[in-house]
């Protein structure tokens, strides 16, 4: 039979075992907190770092509209141009350079092509990949 005094030493018991398992529960979770925390950090850390890269085989927004105006400018000189006599210039710019392809009916076509091209604001180079018919 339980007397009074075993009663009481159970209840100190379970008390603490009861306080003992919630402490360890609030570590536990506490840890884990911790540990979800540093991590998500880390991946929003690369991510920003990841983003801030330069990437040379890609353009970000401003640079593709940048270079599509600069294409759009020469095409337009192209067509006021009362010397070039073709349509059949097709002009490609990736972050500032400037690619000229397609068929031209002389060599002096083709250098004025290049010459109208590197007038144009923005043009770092001009690769002249045109074809004398």
């Amino acid at each position: 039979m339980l007397t009074r005094y075993d009663i009481v030493h159970f209840e100190i018991l379970f008390f603490n075992l009861s306080t003992f398992l919630n402490q360890l529960s609030d570590t536990l979770t506490m840890t884990i907190l911790k540990f979800l925390n540093r991590f998500i950090l880390c991946v929003l850390l690369l991510t920003v770092v990841t983003a801030c890269t330069d990437n040379n085989k890609r353009e970000s927004t401003g640079e593709y509209l940048d270079d599509m105006v600069i294409s759009t400018k020469i095409r337009a000189t192209f067509l006021g141009d009362a010397r070039l006599k073709t349509f059949s210039i097709d002009v490609e710019t990736y972050k500032g350079m400037v690619q000229l392809s397609g068929f031209v009916d002389s060599q002096q076509e083709a250098e004025r092509a290049v010459q109208l091209a590197r007038t144009i604001k923005g043009v770092k180079a001009v690769h002249n990949s045109l074809i004398v018919k």
